[in-house]
């Protein structure tokens, strides 16, 4: 999970996680969203997070698709 501490959207998606027990499934990346490494520009060109990689290298970028 791509994310920031300062991302609401973020946020909200840790929490939901955690809510449900899956917390230590997903393995937390902090990114700056301004300053984007490749490997984050390459799961999502447009730099927006949260964006979630699944194991199958699927990239899932927003809060509310990553929530359902």
């Amino acid at each position: 999970l791509y994310c920031s501490h300062t991302s609401p959207s973020a946020r909200r998606v840790r929490v939901i996680a955690d809510e449900l027990g899956m917390s230590d499934l997903i393995e937390e990346v902090i990114t700056d969203p301004f300053s984007p490494t490749p490997e984050f520009l390459a799961a999502n060109p447009l730099s927006r997070i949260p964006t979630l990689v699944t194991d199958r290298g699927e990239a899932l970028p927003g809060s509310g698709l990553l929530i359902e």
